[in-house]
């Protein structure tokens, strides 16, 4: 894996105020994978995202890292159930459009 694509854990934690453990407690918790590489930890920039989201139900929500997991998979899971919605609204609308 290139560093390019990569950004230091010990840079994201700086920048947020966060303290470390907090990402090993959302790794642990199988939320976030990191790499390490040359005894620095690291996490793909393209999982930056989701990282931020989670960082964002700590702070904001006041949500225990521990906790997160469920938290995470309840908003994943909603968001799954709303685009099933739209999915079925769609083909109802193309159904209602015989029935006229």
């Amino acid at each position: 894996m290139e560093k390019d694509n990569l950004v230091s854990i010990t840079e994201f934690c700086n920048f947020h105020q966060l303290d470390i453990h907090f990402i090993d407690l959302l790794e642990e918790s199988g939320l976030i994978q990191t790499t390490v590489m040359e005894h620095q930890v690291y996490i793909e920039s393209g999982r930056l995202e989701s990282l931020e989201k989670l960082v964002r139900m700590h702070r904001d929500l006041e949500i225990h890292a521990d906790n997160l997991d469920i938290v995470a998979y309840l908003v994943d899971r909603m968001q799954t159930l709303q685009l099933e919605i739209v999915q079925l609204k769609n083909r109802l609308k193309f159904y209602e459009h015989f029935l006229e």
